[in-house]
């Protein structure tokens, strides 16, 4: 006669280590997994709050441009002037101000060659202070537009045209990722006393 063996019940320590190895594996690959995620997560964020800073940005400078008001006949300090890379004049739309109040405004374009991009700076004048709003690829310029069609590079044109706002101001980087066009929206020069 021969003895049998009763049949062991459970795993043999070389199945527990397999599992063990496997399970250990697995969960490696899932921190993996997460830690990506987390990082494509960040990523998505940081471009998402970029893509707004860069649409609020433009938006107040359309804002800005939208509300300039005619200047006073001969008032130098009221004026809209500006050219390749700046601007400055009175608008109703301010981002310093409430809507309505008109403020003395400025636009700024600082150029950096060496970076390749172009710094949009408002310019708040009577305190003397200056927030960059966004960088710009390559260089970039405004332009300005006249009651007939044509875009000069300085504003005013010509001496005939120092009391009155342009059509419209763009804002341009030699890339072709940007172009900015914003109208004025208000009436573009001031009615004179024997007009009322």
């Amino acid at each position: 006669m021969t003895r049998q063996r009763p049949a062991q019940a459970g795993f043999t320590l070389l199945e527990m280590l397999a599992a063990i190895m496997l399970v250990a594996f697995v969960g490696s690959l899932m921190v993996q997994m997460l830690i990506y995620l987390e990082k494509a997560s960040q990523g998505i964020q940081r471009h998402t709050a970029a893509k707004q800073v860069r649409s609020l940005s433009l938006e107040w400078f359309t804002g800005a441009v939208e509300g300039l008001l005619a200047p006073e006949p001969s008032n130098d300090e009221s004026r809209f002037r500006g050219d390749e890379f700046s601007f400055e004049g009175v608008s109703a739309g301010s981002l310093a101000r409430r809507p309505g109040i008109p403020v003395a405004v400025a636009f700024r374009l600082e150029n950096d060659p060496e970076q390749g991009y172009s710094a949009l700076i408002y310019v708040r004048r009577l305190e003397d202070s200056r927030w960059a709003l966004l960088q710009l690829p390559g260089v970039a310029r405004f332009r300005y537009l006249d009651v007939r069609g044509r875009w000069h590079a300085d504003w005013p044109p010509t001496p005939r045209l120092a009391d009155s706002l342009p059509e419209a101001v763009s804002l341009q980087a030699d890339s072709a990722e940007v172009f900015v066009l914003a109208a004025v929206m208000g009436p573009r020069t001031r009615p004179v006393a024997d007009e009322l």
